[in-house]
Formats: C-alpha cells, sequence, structure tokens
C-alpha cells in the first residue's frame, strides 16, 4: 500500500518478463496485511494486475496474509477470492456491482460508502506517503499514520453513510452485514 498506476505498471512489467522468459509464475503478496482494520479499498488495481497475470503464466496463487478483516475490507476481500474463479475478466464495476447486492435495499448508499473510502484513499494518500520513512503499508505502523487518510471527517461521512444504510435495510440479513461492517 498504496497502490498507485506506477506500482501497477511496474507489477506488469515484472511479470510479463518473467512470462517472456517462459517462466510458470505464482502470485504471492503480502498486501492482504496491510490496513489494521481500516478499508484499503484497492480492489480495481488488484483485479488489474490479477487479470494481467492470469493470461501471462498465472498456474496458483497464495494468499497467506488475509488477516480476516473482513468488515473493514469486504469488497477488496471479495474481489481477491472471487477473481479466482467467478469473476475472472469481469470489471472492477462488475464486481462491486455484485458485491453491493448483499446489502439488498441499501446497496445504493453503500456504494456511497465505498466510494467516499475509495476517494478518501486516493485524496489523502500523498499525506499518509509523506508522514511515513519505509516504503509500503507496512502492517506494523499503519495504524500510527491512519488518520491521514481516514481524517475525522472521513469517518464521520463514513458513519453517516452507514446509519443511512441501516435506515434503508430491509428487516433480512441485509441488516446484519450492515451491522457487521459498520
Amino acid at each position: 500500500f498504496p497502490w498507485n498506476q506506477e506500482k501497477v505498471d511496474m507489477f506488469k512489467r515484472l511479470w510479463q518478463g518473467w512470462d517472456e522468459a517462459g517462466v510458470s509464475l505464482m502470485l504471492r503478496p503480502n498486501f492482504t496485511l496491510d490496513g489494521h482494520g481500516f478499508p484499503l479499498p484497492y480492489y480495481s488495481e488488484f483485479l488489474d494486475c490479477f487479470a494481467f497475470a492470469a493470461e501471462r503464466g498465472l498456474i496458483a496463487v497464495d494468499f497467506d496474509s488475509l488477516t480476516g478483516m473482513f468488515a473493514a475490507n469486504g469488497l477488496t476481500l471479495y474481489a481477491i477470492a472471487s477473481s479466482l474463479n467467478l469473476n475472472r475478466g469481469r470489471t472492477a464495476e462488475a464486481v462491486t456491482a455484485d458485491f453491493l447486492l448483499a446489502f439488498g435495499a441499501a446497496a445504493p448508499v453503500m456504494r456511497e460508502y465505498y466510494a467516499l473510502l475509495r476517494q478518501a484513499m486516493e485524496n489523502n494518500v500523498t499525506a499518509y506517503e509523506n508522514s511515513r520513512n519505509i516504503e509500503g503499508g507496512n502492517w506494523a505502523n499503519f495504524f500510527i499514520h491512519a488518520h491521514r487518510i481516514y481524517t475525522p471527517e472521513v469517518m464521520l461521512q463514513a458513519d453517516g453513510l452507514l446509519q443511512q444504510a441501516r435506515a434503508a435495510a430491509a428487516d433480512d440479513d441485509s441488516r446484519a452485514r450492515l451491522d457487521f461492517v459498520a
């Protein structure tokens, strides 16, 4: 973390080089360690890289760093898990739409919620990066710098959207899912 176009391009360049050399490749990233319970919506970058790799020598994956931050990173983890078979070749928008179905009538508000988190990450990542002294999200100290991305204003907006989503939810499993996310 943070994923950016430069890192996506580097991943593709390195992956393609190994593929062109005739190597069979396994994807074993550590990026799922990042976040300390904070949402890191990098699913579109992941799907882009995964689709690229799947077409170029990918024979196996190992996601040994899944830390169970499902409430905070459900959409990202859904994109990762479902990309292995269900969503191969689908766009980030299609994967998002599928994921949001789990929230029933509250899906439109949850779309706003995830868009807010993504925007907060994109808008504030420079302040986050400038506050660190090592590259990467660093699972050991992300929480020390997370407030630069998830400012009090962002957290209040996110909480407000979750409250709206709960109000919009039917009395079904979607309400329990919203409680879990909250």
